[in-house]
C-alpha cells in the first residue's frame, strides 16, 4: 500500500469518526451553540475531502523496474595504419521506462592487474562526472542500436597481438553509464578485460543501482 493510500484511509478514518462522535453524543451536543455542531460536521467533512484529493492528485508511485541500461557487446578493434585500435561499446534499455540525460563515462588501461583499490578509486572519479544537459532525447526500452567508442591510441599493433593471444598483460575498459528515470539518477558500471582472444569480467563494478 502507498503513502497516498495511507494517508487517505487515515482521513477517511477521522472524517467519519468525527461524524460518529457527532450520532453518539448527539443529546451533549444539543448543549452546544449552533456554530460549534456546525463545526463539528464541517470537521468531518473536510477530512473526508481532503482523502479524496489526496487519492486524486497524489503523484501515482512508479511501478515496475524502471530504464535498466545494460552493456551487451564490448569489441576491441585493431589498429589499421594511422587509426588507432578502439573499443565498440553497445549497449541496450533493458528497463520499462525511457532513459534521460544518458551520459557515459569509460576509460581503458593496459596493466597486468588492476586492484580492487585501483578500480574503486576510478568509479569514485565517475561519479564526480557532470550528467547530461539533454533530457528531451529519450532511449527507449528494447532498442539496442547504442555504442560509444573508446580510442586507444597507446595500443600498438604488437601490443594488442599479445594481448589477443595471452602473451601480454590485459586490456581493461571501465565503464560508466549515468542516466536519468524522472528526477532518479541511475548508475549502470561495466569492467572488463580482453586477454587470451575472450573477454572477461572483473570481479566488482558490474552492477546497476539508484544513485539518488
Amino acid at each position: 500500500m502507498d503513502l497516498a493510500t495511507k494517508l487517505a484511509i487515515g482521513l477517511f478514518l477521522l472524517g467519519g469518526t468525527t461524524w460518529l462522535a457527532d450520532l453518539l453524543f448527539a443529546e451533549d451536543l444539543k448543549a452546544m451553540s449552533r456554530y460549534a455542531r456546525t463545526w463539528v460536521f464541517l470537521s468531518g467533512l473536510i477530512f473526508v475531502i481532503a482523502g479524496l484529493v489526496v487519492l486524486a492528485f497524489w503523484p501515482a508511485p512508479k511501478g515496475g523496474v524502471g530504464p535498466r541500461i545494460e552493456v551487451f557487446e564490448v569489441k576491441l578493434m585493431p589498429p589499421k595504419g594511422a587509426v588507432p585500435a578502439y573499443i565498440n561499446v553497445s549497449y541496450k534499455n533493458a528497463g520499462d521506462r525511457p532513459a534521460t540525460a544518458m551520459s557515459p563515462y569509460a576509460i581503458s588501461i593496459v596493466t597486468p592487474f588492476a586492484s580492487p583499490a585501483m578500480l574503486d578509486q576510478v568509479y569514485a572519479r565517475f561519479a564526480t562526472k557532470p550528467l547530461s544537459d539533454e533530457t528531451t532525447t529519450q532511449m527507449q526500452p528494447g532498442v539496442a542500436d547504442h555504442y560509444f567508442s573508446v580510442d586507444l591510441p597507446m595500443l600498438t599493433a604488437k601490443q594488442y597481438a599479445e594481448t589477443k593471444k595471452g602473451t601480454g598483460p590485459p586490456l581493461y575498459l571501465l565503464a560508466y553509464l549515468a542516466y536519468r528515470d524522472g528526477d532518479d539518477i541511475i548508475v549502470t558500471e561495466f569492467c572488463s578485460y580482453e586477454w587470451g582472444g575472450a573477454l572477461h569480467l572483473c570481479e566488482t563494478h558490474n552492477q546497476i543501482y539508484r544513485r539518488s
